[in-house]
């Protein structure tokens, strides 16, 4: 396999411990899909964490954005109920520095209990789920709503929106017009850190009009969007955003024995790979196994010759881990393979 020297085959698993039947804490692990390997609880925990919403990455930093907005679920170092250290955390939003190893709090507008959140050009968005109310929100928690093009006031958004990393756009199904759209915000000279943009910033371009489908699992690559579900015969569907058409997969998993049919994450990987991640069992207490996490990577390649366009996936490798700890697992998001090297050197690990 040919990967680049800055690749994206580290994955944090995010999984929640309880106790007597209300959550005790959020975990976090690191799996290595290159050398086979997982490093547990490899970031602080989260004392109290309900284990919802959604977790995101941007470089050097993990955010976890959703969850119980009523409440402030504090750090140890609170200082009273009725005066919460300010640095304690809000599940609604929550802020981890890999190179300061520590936790912050992050405050989401209370209106956006469906946040619908994506990172794009170093700024967070919140788009909202079911009727598109789109916020952008700048470093240190300041929230600005966003101008919607008339045709698009009242519509309902699909969950989740997908980054499209290519083009620096979010896409966002419009469900009650069967369309997508495409948000490109303005440029951002600091992609590495959250900047102001004033409400009018950003363009709404409408770029598919045939879009029934809308899944769980979505990613875009190279101008593909793929959908997956349980029930997919060659586990992705595909639609070609330069055609605007369907397209046919085929699949070859010939290599790998694959012991889950329902994926809950798919990745874009470099060099025209792509990796499905899993959790196993969905009802662990019922089950009383202990959660384990599956991972599925796969080479795409388009037809060069073939018309209409066909996508094959051929499957490289499949790994499964077990996390003992945990209760049920939540969440995955990938890593910068440099970043996990940054946190290990800087608390002299190598």
């Amino acid at each position: 396999m040919d990967y680049s020297d800055r690749d994206y085959n580290r994955l944090v698993v995010r999984s929640t411990n309880s106790e007597a039947g209300g959550c005790k804490q959020m975990d976090f692990h690191l799996v290595d899909l290159k050398k086979n390997t997982i490093t547990m609880e490899c970031f602080p925990s989260l004392p109290n964490g309900i284990g919802i919403g959604n977790m995101l990455y941007l470089r050097r930093k993990i955010l976890i954005i959703g969850g119980d907005f009523g409440s402030l679920d504090l750090l140890p170092n609170k200082t009273s109920e009725n005066h919460p250290d300010p640095d304690s955390i809000h599940l609604g939003a929550s802020l981890y520095s890999i190179v300061h190893n520590h936790w912050k709090a992050m405050r989401l507008p209370t209106n956006l209990a469906m946040s619908n959140p994506a990172i794009v050009l170093g700024r967070l968005y919140c788009f909202g789920s079911p009727y598109l109310l789109p916020e952008v929100c700048a470093y240190g928690g300041i929230w600005k709503k966003l101008e919607l093009p008339t045709e698009l006031r009242g519509r309902y958004a699909s969950a989740p929106v997908v980054t499209d990393y290519d083009k620096s756009r979010v896409l966002v199904q419009v469900c009650d017009l069967n369309e997508l759209y495409a948000f490109c915000p303005p440029p951002n000279k600091d992609n590495d850190n959250f900047s102001p943009v004033s409400s009018s910033s950003g363009t709404w371009s409408r770029i598919a009009t045939n879009i029934s489908i809308w899944c769980d699992v979505v990613a875009v690559a190279d101008d593909i969007i793929y959908f997956h579900e349980w029930d997919f015969k060659n586990l992705l569907l595909a639609y070609d955003l330069r055609s605007n058409k369907w397209v046919d997969v085929v699949a070859d998993l010939s290599r790998v024995v694959i012991t889950v049919r329902e994926f809950d994450k798919l990745f874009t990987l470099p060099n025209g790979f792509m990796c499905l991640a899993a959790w196993v069992p969905l009802r662990p207490l019922v089950n009383k196994d202990p959660p384990s996490v599956q991972f599925l990577r796969f080479r795409v390649q388009r037809s060069p010759d073939s018309d209409p366009l066909i996508i094959k996936l051929t499957a490289i490798d499949y790994q499964s881990y077990s996390i003992p700890s945990a209760e049920t697992v939540c969440d995955f998001i990938m890593l910068e393979e440099d970043d996990y090297v940054y946190k290990s050197k800087s608390n002299g690990v190598v």
